[in-house]
């Protein structure tokens, strides 16, 4: 009994307790006072100004250890500035039970989440890291997005980084990809426009839209890619769903009843 009394009387955890809720009741103040915004480009500083003093010593001195220069900017490694700038891009008034995502302020974005997704968009604009439709580019999408608008809620589900692809998105997708290939069509299942295409129309092979089986694939790496992988850059612990069944290997063959079709 009495090492447990003494035990107690040496560390009081309540007293802790309260000093950090009086720490993060203060930061959290003054995360949510601050607001930054993107001029379209990075100054020297941005990085500092995008985030409160309170936040940046805090984190200073959880890396550091407390001390007389943690009270500074001057110095500042770069993983303190990286670890309180996701803090404070993350960062919410109060968190809502029927949301299970993170729903982020514009008002509060910080230099490094918009650099990284810059960089990535840069890095990652090639065609050989995104799959793609034979003989269309990125101008014909855009115009058959512009005259064919319902696919938009499609595109806004999908890039959320659904769980599994529902049929009517599939539906919906069958019918942009056809608009690809021959925008007066009227036919909303691609094999049957492929038939067309090629025994009415006389297109090559090469000319052709994918086979629905082929387009599945296509739609579920597109998923996988931006959807889980780009969508969740900036989460610190991701829960990434296996690629085994989103992301098949380049050059897999997928066997339907109609034939072979190639998924890029």
């Amino acid at each position: 009994m009495g090492s447990a009394l003494r035990k107690a009387c040496d560390a009081d955890y309540d007293d802790e307790a309260i000093c950090l809720a009086r720490a993060a009741k203060i930061v959290r103040r003054d995360m949510l006072k601050l607001q930054s915004i993107f001029t379209g480009t990075f100054d020297k500083d941005c990085q500092v100004k995008s985030v409160p003093h309170s936040l940046l010593a805090l984190v200073s001195m959880i890396h550091n250890g407390p001390s007389i220069k943690s009270q500074g900017v001057d110095g500042l490694s770069q993983a303190t500035l990286s670890v309180a700038q996701l803090l404070q891009y993350n960062s919410f008034v109060r968190q809502r039970p029927e949301i299970t995502g993170v729903h982020h302020n514009k008002a509060r974005e910080t230099p490094l989440p918009m650099y990284i997704g810059l960089t990535i968009h840069a890095r990652t604009r090639k065609r050989d890291t995104v799959s793609s439709f034979g003989t269309k580019g990125k101008k014909t999408a855009w115009t058959t997005w512009i005259n064919y608008e319902d696919i938009t809620p499609t595109f806004l589900a999908l890039s959320a980084g659904p769980a599994h692809i529902k049929d009517e998105d599939v539906a919906m997708l069958e019918r942009f990809t056809i608009l690809l290939y021959n925008r007066t069509s009227t036919i909303v299942k691609i094999d049957e426009a492929r038939q067309e295409l090629f025994t009415k129309k006389g297109r090559a092979m090469d000319a052709l839209p994918p086979t629905k089986a082929a387009l599945v694939q296509h739609i579920k790496r597109a998923v996988y890619q931006g959807g889980h992988c780009w969508g969740k850059t900036l989460q610190v612990c991701l829960d990434m769903p296996t690629p085994r069944n989103w992301a098949p290997s380049v050059g897999v063959k997928h066997w339907q009843s109609n034939g072979l079709a190639w998924a890029k």
